[in-house]
């Protein structure tokens, strides 16, 4: 699954938020990389196990892991990080692939989020709903997130997962060019299309 999705997560706005401000903490599961759609309610056909919505095909899809009982990852695709209200959410997101290659930082991550109590619910009433059978907690009471989250499945995560407005320094790739030697050049955009550039002079290398 890791190497089916990296390309895609490494081109998303990658996010750790925290719990540190909530007396509710996260909570783990026996699926603990977990795709959340608010189109896609877990009785929905693409959600029956062991499938997910997909990453690649809709731009809402967001994937949530929690890491600790106080941090928790979320990958939220590019395009609906920059204009939540303003993109298509059935249309799929640029350049979908698996097993792609990219250029991407790997330091390049957003940390600067704490949680509400009922931010780190939501997440862990979306954990719950795509666990196959176990959960664990700190708490008993944090096994039950469904008593207090959104009513609906699409706003259950509408504010906790979302991390708009806050791509400039949360996504790790970015338009990038690279050359070698023997005058060979690539370009490539945010979304990893690459795009060809003509061959220029190999000024200034050594052969060493």
């Amino acid at each position: 699954m890791r190497q089916m999705h990296c390309t895609m997560w490494l081109e998303a706005v990658r996010e750790v938020v925290s719990a540190d401000d909530s007396d509710v903490k996260f909570i783990v599961s026996d699926h603990p990389v977990t795709i959340y759609n608010p189109r896609c309610p877990p009785d929905a056909m693409q959600c029956r196990y062991p499938d997910e919505p997909p990453i690649e095909l809709n731009r809402l899809s967001k994937t949530i892991f929690a890491l600790s009982a106080n941090h928790c990852l979320i990958f939220t695709n590019l395009e609906y990080a920059k204009d939540p209200a303003g993109v298509d959410l059935l249309r799929p997101r640029q350049n979908p692939r698996h097993f792609g290659t990219t250029l991407a930082r790997t330091d390049a991550w957003i940390r600067t989020r704490k949680l509400s109590r009922a931010g780190v619910i939501a997440i862990n009433h979306i954990l719950k709903s795509r666990a196959r059978r176990y959960i664990a907690a700190a708490e008993e009471e944090w096994l039950y997130p469904e008593r207090a989250a959104a009513p609906t499945w699409s706003d259950i995560g509408k504010d906790s997962c979302t991390a708009a407005g806050k791509t400039s320094c949360g996504t790790s790739a970015a338009r990038s060019s690279s050359g070698t030697p023997t005058g060979r050049s690539s370009y490539q955009d945010a979304f990893g299309s690459d795009v060809p550039r003509p061959r220029i002079p190999a000024q200034g290398f050594s052969s060493g």
